[in-house]
């Protein structure tokens, strides 16, 4: 059974409801891509999934405070997480963000991308490929944050 946390979905943004979800290369289930995985298991991936999908990433932080009565549980598990891939050395590949000195030819700027963790932080960053409308999308919201942090970096 594939479940919520059965794979990744990395997205760009400022919020939940301002970001886009990068399908091209780095939606996955498994190390299987999601729209070779759902033709593997006869489901659809048209618009209307992708929607479905989109929508419960952006609720994701509702349904905690609907569950919970507040975010900070799923903040620390992450938090947790981290840890652990620092603590413990491992070299995990987790969505982390920091300040990156180019994306797409703007810079610097603290942005969320996919990261290896080791016990010295950041060992390095991975750069997904995109789709030339994803890395519009990762461009305009490195933007709309150096904007908003008005060159403190």
């Amino acid at each position: 059974m594939v479940t919520r946390s059965s794979g990744w979905l990395v997205c760009s943004g400022t919020t939940a409801s301002r970001r886009s979800s990068l399908w091209s290369s780095i939606a996955d289930v498994g190390g299987i891509l999601v729209e070779d995985l759902a033709g593997q298991i006869g489901r659809p991936f048209d618009t209307a999934a992708k929607a479905k999908i989109d929508e419960g990433v952006r609720r994701a932080a509702y349904q905690i405070i609907e569950g919970k009565g507040a975010t900070w549980y799923g903040i620390a598990g992450g938090l947790t997480r981290i840890i652990q891939s620092i603590r413990g050395n491992e070299d995990s590949v987790l969505t982390v963000s920091m300040v990156t000195e180019n994306v797409d030819g703007v810079g610097p700027v603290a942005i969320s991308l996919p990261r290896v963790l080791g016990r010295g932080g950041v060992v390095r960053s991975l750069w997904p490929k995109l789709r030339e409308d994803e890395r519009a999308a990762l461009r305009r919201s490195a933007e709309v944050i150096k904007d908003a942090m008005g060159g403190r970096w």
